[in-house]
């Protein structure tokens, strides 16, 4: 997580971008508090937007500079931060026209990021300052672009080093008003790309330190690691946990338990979205989500080992079990009547509980459990089914849900491994639904056994081989392509990993462009569809026949000189009637160009339609009718 502290003195436009910024991409960065040098009046873009019911409650301190001397007003702002700089990795000036002090400056520990009106090496002083100077020199000499940029604040007046900038046309019928607005209108896509770079760099730096790490968490399997852009990194260990205890390390298991994970979850998307993203060798990478504090078990079978599963209580005499009713007369290993799910609550220790309890203590509400009952017994038919295909037998298994930060319910940990499932082979019982007293198991209860049947943790090396095999088998039945010595070859290092991860994945950006603020209800729902799909999207509104400088400088700003290295982008246009928008985005870009053409009704549908598929040669525009349709055809070329 990037902390930030915001000093600004304006109307609080460029706080509410930063907001916008943390909202529309999900970027892990918060802003700690927020320092004013004015007013919050009644008309105050920021006062009316903290006051929103969903606004964020940043906690906002004022100081007013004109009661007080240079040395005084500088400590009450130093004393007004000074608590938090240790948790904090930059202040950021927003439309701050409070020049410090180079001794405030050193008091600091913190970097200080100025954002200035201003392309690099020209105007320095105020917001008022450098606009107006920009527009004099408009008129007088010619000026056809100012700009702005991000900067380190030292002791030279806005000269620090540039972290990036931004040009921004000067247009003739510019005044101050229109000008400060379309520089606040590019500030929002610099600013993404210097948080961004903030958040990658800060996050390189987390996982080359030997220093321990708060966002680092191991576990009985996995080591669970904060690696920024809301992604966590999963290290898959070789440890092997038996009745909640460590018992012993299976070479391979790891890398096998990833592969398993990886192919379920690429197979499942069409029941319930998941968090996988990218996986090497023993290393996943995975959205970040809330994770629900229950595991669903469901069972198809009467077995298992643990306290809490189902054949330990029938055999102790129970037939009201997780708030079921099970009938007499069940032999060890018989296959159930019916499919059945048995949660139990997930921390140091599990414990039983029923669906009702699950509502009554707050885990979930009733259409929460409902939606994950529905998904979780089509999961375990889809995974029967393919399992049945490869010779074995799903016998029973659990899954584990999250929400993201829009609330949306998906799948997280992992899913149908040996692990997290029982497997017997079907080869052993051709019907796999008669009694079988001995079944051959596929899981990690071949340990499980031993340490019951001895009373011992202390597992021989022979049968730590045997479990090795059984993790590589199941994994090699899954994917053909992969084989024993791929799975036990030494681990690339997870570095690699992050790498290719941030180079190929998490540089994508759509960039929608829009010809009129009409159009704005139909770019809203691309926008959905693109969430839902957790790509980076942002949007701009501009006329290609009314305001085509403008547009032009818009597609410059995203140009590859202009942006960071391995970004992928691709561009959306939404424009009707006599669609230019289209064609002059296709025509001044280097990347793939979707049209969406807006439409209410079948008179509309085929004028927007046909404007937009009468493009020139040589002006590569893709048509596609609907936002979700566009959704995916992005995604899938993302994908390549």
């Amino acid at each position: 997580m990037l902390n930030l502290i915001v000093f600004c003195s304006g109307e609080g436009s460029s706080v509410m971008a930063l907001d916008s910024i943390q909202n529309e991409t999900e970027m892990p960065f918060r802003i700690r508090k927020i320092i004013l040098n004015n007013n919050l009046n009644e008309t105050s873009i920021l006062k009316n937007y903290l006051a929103l019911p969903n606004s964020p409650r940043y906690e906002v301190v004022r100081f007013d500079s004109e009661n007080n001397t240079r040395d005084e007003y500088e400590y009450l702002l130093y004393n007004a931060v000074k608590g938090e700089l240790e948790e904090t990795d930059y202040i950021l000036f927003l439309g701050w026209n409070f020049v410090v002090s180079q001794s405030f400056i050193e008091k600091l520990s913190t970097k200080i990021l100025n954002l200035h009106p201003a392309l690099p090496g020209s105007y320095i002083g105020t917001s008022k300052v450098c606009i107006e100077s920009a527009l004099r020199d408009h008129k007088q000499h010619g000026l056809t672009h100012t700009g702005s940029m991000v900067h380190e604040v030292t002791r030279l007046l806005d000269r620090g080093n540039v972290l990036d900038s931004v040009k921004v046309p000067i247009l003739p019928t510019d005044t101050f008003e229109t000008l400060q607005q379309r520089i606040k209108s590019y500030e929002k896509g610099m600013l993404f790309s210097v948080v961004f770079n903030l958040i990658k760099t800060k996050t390189e730096r987390n996982l080359t330190s030997k220093e321990p790490n708060s966002d680092v968490y191991v576990g009985k399997v996995r080591t669970v690691e904060n690696i920024g852009n809301n992604c966590l990194l999963l290290t898959a260990s070789d440890r092997l946990s038996a009745f909640d205890k460590h018992v012993c390390n299976v070479p391979g298991k790891g890398y096998s338990l990833n592969g398993m994970s990886k192919w379920w979850f690429e197979n499942t998307r069409c029941i319930i979205d998941n968090h996988y993203l990218y996986s090497h060798g023993k290393y996943m990478v995975v959205r970040k989500t809330r994770p629900i504090k229950l595991e669903i078990i469901v069972r198809g079978y009467m077995t298992g080992s643990s306290s809490t599963s189902i054949l330990k209580m029938y055999q102790a005499g129970q037939r009201e079990i997780y708030g079921i009713t099970f009938r007499e007369g069940y032999r060890d290993h018989e296959k159930l009547d019916n499919v059945v799910i048995t949660p139990t609550t997930k921390g140091e220790h599990d414990y039983p509980i029923t669906p009702r309890e699950i509502v009554e203590q707050g885990y979930l509400t009733q259409d929460e459990y409902n939606f994950i009952e529905e998904k979780a017994l089509k999961l375990f038919e889809f995974g029967q089914t393919e399992a049945s295909k490869k010779g074995l037998i799903l016998v029973d298994t659990k899954y584990e849900f999250g929400r993201l930060d829009n609330g949306k319910i998906i799948l997280i940990d992992e899913l149908h491994t040996c692990d997290s499932s029982r497997y017997w082979l079907q080869e052993d019982n051709p019907a796999y639904n008669l009694y079988n007293p001995t079944p051959k198991k596929l899981d990690k209860d071949i340990i499980r056994d031993h340490i019951k049947k001895t009373d011992s943790y202390n597992v021989p090396d022979e049968l730590i081989t045997k479990v090795s095999g059984v993790y590589s088998d199941y994994l090699m039945k899954l994917d053909q392509n992969e084989t024993r010595d791929n799975i036990l070859s030494t681990y690339q290092d997870r570095d690699i990993l992050v790498d290719n991860y941030f180079k190929n994945h998490h540089h994508e950006l759509v960039v929608i462009l829009a010809g009129s603020v009409t159009d704005k209800e139909w770019v809203e729902k691309i926008q959905k569809e693109l969430n839902k799909k957790n790509l980076n999207n942002v949007a701009y509104y501009s006329s290609a026949h009314k305001n085509t400088r403008e547009v032009l400088s818009i597609l410059d700003s995203y140009s590859r000189k202009n942006q960071p290295p391995h970004r992928k982008i691709i561009y959306v246009t939404v424009a009707g009637r006599s669609n230019a928008l289209s064609g002059v985005v296709a025509s001044n870009v280097e990347y793939p160009v979707f049209a969406v053409p807006p439409y209410k009704d079948k008179l509309d549908f085929q004028v927007n339609i046909n404007s937009t598929l009468q493009c020139p040669s040589k002006v590569p525009v893709m048509t596609v009718l609907e936002p979700g349709n566009v959704a995916i055809a992005i995604e899938k070329i993302f994908n390549l």
